[in-house]
């Protein structure tokens, strides 16, 4: 028998190979622990199911919370409404209780008239003033809570998979997870819900070089993309002006928290961040039109309060029975490259009126090297410097780590070699547009269903976002009871 502190030990240096060997046979695996990983597992774990959640990273919810911040984003683009937990009201709640924390800090009589001015000031740090939009940081916070309110944590299997595979008896799905280093596991699942997100950045035609052998990589010097990973920092060279290239909400963050940090500094000099967008500032509040967010439960209290339920055109889309037409609507309903009002009249006008912000319409022909410059920040670190050629004739001098991407994922669906397999060896059909084809459950197959942008061609173009996520678990959650 191994000792008690033994197997603690044990248990601390190896958590994810313990934790798989109790879950290799589960009722529900959600493949993804990203935003809407987690809000079905939730919805899952509330209606009494047993699961597993399996994403690559160490904690649940690490790719959202780092894209997110690597934007700059303050607040979020949805409301108090849209987020992980069950409840519709839970965000609101949340708050208050972090409001009335925050006012109970500290006891003392003398303080109590600025205790109160700084909860009230504080409950409107959490939401905005437009829609009631929560804070970044409120949002996040949230997250974490429901996660551990939930549990979901524990049940998280830190790894990728790779496969799945149908069973002889069709009563269950094989999962082959790798794991760390080149150690896989399999799970048996009797459901298994695909709710990766996109995580394929999209990298213009002139920022790759190709090979010899035919394929691309991307630029070196390496061009930052906001939404990769493996090349966003946090940092830029002092040598030329910054270019951000989208006209999108993913560039105004970044634009204005650039913006921000200069404003902070001491150095006399100050360098123009430029926006580089095929069109001009188009003012969306949300990327598509409220209607197309309504879920079962909203639906619901519509009609009871004398309203129409589902919106007219949800409905015709549903009735749709061609999914090139479905495509066609969701292409032209989801508003991509739009920023709130309150990103540009709070913020964006304001900085471009002052000249820290240039705004071009255009797209950019090439970039060319031209020296290798020092680093006046860092004299150890050589930098790059580029011409950026627009396709209006006007050149922007820059170094090469200036250029930001915000240029948003490609229209490949999320894991796509996965969703190839499995439509190979499950026999399952695909739309033109390479999507799966499924019914109103979602179900791809009676053992495979899929969330997110995976949806999308039942759900309707709001099927990536958070009303998304809450529509597809409502559907998930009501076909299984």
């Amino acid at each position: 028998m191994i000792p008690l502190v033994a197997w603690l030990l044990l248990l601390l240096s190896s958590p994810s190979s313990l934790l798989i060997e109790k879950k290799d046979k589960v009722d529900w695996l959600i493949v993804g622990g990203g935003l809407h990983g987690v809000h079905i597992a939730a919805r899952l774990i509330a209606v009494g199911s047993s699961l597993a959640i399996v994403d690559e990273e160490a904690r649940l919810l690490t790719k959202w919370k780092s894209r997110a911040a690597a934007t700059g984003m303050k607040y979020m683009r949805s409301s108090a409404s849209f987020h992980l937990d069950v409840d519709v009201a839970s965000l609101r709640r949340f708050a208050a209780t972090a409001t009335a924390d925050a006012a109970a800090v500290s006891t003392i009589p003398k303080k109590k008239r600025r205790q109160r001015h700084r909860s009230s000031s504080s409950s409107r740090q959490h939401f905005t003033s437009d829609y009631e939009r929560p804070s970044l940081d409120l949002f996040n916070r949230h997250c974490d809570h429901v996660i551990q309110k939930y549990g979901i944590e524990d049940l998280h299997i830190c790894g990728r998979v790779q496969r799945i595979d149908p069973t002889k008896d069709n009563q269950s799905v094989t999962v082959t997870i790798a794991t760390s280093g080149h150690d896989s596991t399999t799970v048996s699942a009797k459901q298994v819900v695909l709710a990766m997100g996109f995580d394929d950045p999209k990298i213009p035609a002139w920022a790759l070089v190709k090979e010899e052998e035919g394929g691309e990589y991307p630029q070196k010097p390496p061009i930052q993309h906001v939404l990769d990973l493996t090349t966003t920092t946090t940092s830029h060279s002092a040598s030329g002006d910054i270019v951000i290239v989208g006209g999108g909400i993913s560039a105004v963050h970044k634009a204005l928290q650039l913006a921000e940090q200069q404003q902070s500094t001491t150095s006399s000099s100050t360098s123009v961040i430029h926006i580089v967008s095929p069109h001009p500032l188009q003012e969306q509040q949300f990327d598509t039109h409220q209607d197309w967010m309504m879920t079962a439960q909203t639906a619901a209290q519509s009609l009871q309060a004398g309203g129409s339920g589902f919106p007219d055109r949800f409905m015709k889309f549903r009735q749709l029975e061609s999914f090139i037409d479905r495509r066609t609507v969701i292409r032209q309903a989801r508003k991509a490259g739009t920023v709130p009002t309150a990103l540009t009249r709070g913020g964006l006008k304001h900085a471009i009126d002052k000249g820290n912000i240039q705004w071009h319409v255009a797209t950019i022909d090439r970039v060319t090297s031209t020296a290798s410059l020092t680093d006046s920040n860092d004299d150890s670190r050589d930098v790059t410097s580029a011409c950026i050629h627009l396709s209006t004739g006007e050149t922007i001098s820059t170094s090469w780590d200036n250029i930001v991407l915000a240029t948003g994922f490609g229209s490949s669906p999320p894991s796509a070699p996965l969703i190839h397999q499995i439509a190979k060896d499950f026999n399952l059909p695909l739309a033109p547009c390479g999507y799966p084809m499924v019914d109103h459950t979602l179900r791809w197959h009676p053992r495979v269903i899929v969330s997110g942008g995976l949806a999308e061609l039942e759900l309707g173009p709001s099927a990536r976002n958070l009303a998304g996520a809450r529509m597809a678990a409502e559907r998930i959650v009501a076909s299984n009871q």
